[in-house]
């Protein structure tokens, strides 16, 4: 694929659990206040609501964080799952009257990533380790490529230079002629 790349030193170098090898600079701090109304089917017995909480990591401290439901108060269970370590709120609301309102009120700062590649060193991953698999395995959401996609891409960049700079040509292609349309907008978040 056209984003999938690796550094000189060889693919066996390749871990998705290795640390960020970035610089953080200039970070700035947000205070979120994020409100989600859900509204359940007319005599819903049990409605079950799942919010992904952010975590923190090297690109971003989250602190103060806060849920609460209103007008039915629920105490959520939070959990994280095991496959990527994202983290969820589960609310369980019995028989629910009405729209209900889920609040999550927390502190994040972020920060700027600076990771100074040389881009030079940039190869194509032709294979990919084990390690990667998880990240990797095709399901119902994969990226599909056929004709349509090739032609274009042709289209885009004629003539190909290095996997970088191609990538940058077709974003800024996407950035200039690709429009989100709530009508066009797939309901099972495929790539068509």
């Amino acid at each position: 694929m056209l984003c999938e790349f690796g550094l000189a030193q060889g693919v066996e170098s390749l871990d998705p659990a290795a640390p960020y090898q970035a610089v953080r600079n200039s970070p700035v701090t947000y205070d979120v206040d994020f409100s989600v109304v859900v509204t359940p089917p007319y005599k819903t017995k049990k409605l079950q609501v799942w919010l992904p909480i952010p975590v923190s990591d090297f690109g971003q401290d989250v602190s103060g964080s806060k849920l609460t439901s209103f007008p039915l108060q629920v105490d959520p269970e939070i959990a994280d799952e095991s496959a990527y370590g994202n983290r969820f709120a589960y609310f369980e609301f019995a028989s629910p009257q009405g729209a209900l309102i889920i609040r999550h009120q927390f502190q994040i700062k972020v920060y700027e990533l600076r990771w100074n590649l040389d881009l030079s060193e940039a190869r194509p991953v032709t294979a990919w380790p084990a390690s990667f698999d998880k990240y990797r395995k095709g399901d119902s959401q994969s990226v599909l490529v056929d004709d349509r996609f090739t032609t274009l891409l042709d289209g885009i960049i004629p003539t190909r230079s290095t996997p970088f700079q191609d990538l940058g040509k077709v974003m800024t292609w996407v950035q200039d002629y690709v429009e989100y349309d709530h009508i066009d907008a797939s309901l099972r978040a495929d790539a068509e």
